[in-house]
């Protein structure tokens, strides 16, 4: 894990652990809240899938682009063109506790997977003293 040169505070991080979660098979992936484009990457890497990414900070989103297949530098909203019953897996790594309706992120991805698609995500723990300190320092 390190820093590709942005500015973000989030480490580039291709996320073995969530990577394990992503079956072998998957061919069309749509990653939220992509970042750098790490964790695609590993995905492109280990299932020669196709990843799409959608990331709303244009210096990650710019980083992406290089390692994914397509890049939309916005947040996950209708706003986004995306394609309905296409992907077969989305990925949200620590992103929905971002969102401001993480429930309307969910039924929009449930429009954009394919009939036998499926959710891989992640949250963090609130209850660690680091997100605490995140969550009323950075109010994020």
């Amino acid at each position: 894990m390190g820093n590709l040169g942005h500015s973000s505070p989030y480490l580039d991080n291709p996320r073995p652990e969530m990577l394990a979660l992503v079956l072998p098979t998957a061919s069309l992936v749509l990653d939220v809240g992509c970042h750098t484009g790490q964790f695609g990457r590993a995905v492109k890497e280990s299932t020669g899938a196709q990843v799409w990414g959608v990331e709303p900070d244009p210096e990650t989103s710019k980083i992406a682009e290089k390692y994914l297949d397509k890049v939309f530098n916005d947040v996950f909203t209708e706003t986004v063109d995306l394609p309905d019953n296409y992907f077969d897996t989305i990925c949200f790594n620590d992103v929905l506790e971002h969102m401001p309706d993480p429930w309307a992120a969910l039924r929009l991805a449930a429009r954009k997977l394919s009939p036998d698609g499926r959710v891989v995500m992640s949250l963090p723990n609130l209850r660690h003293i680091d997100n605490l300190i995140h969550i009323v320092w950075d109010k994020d």
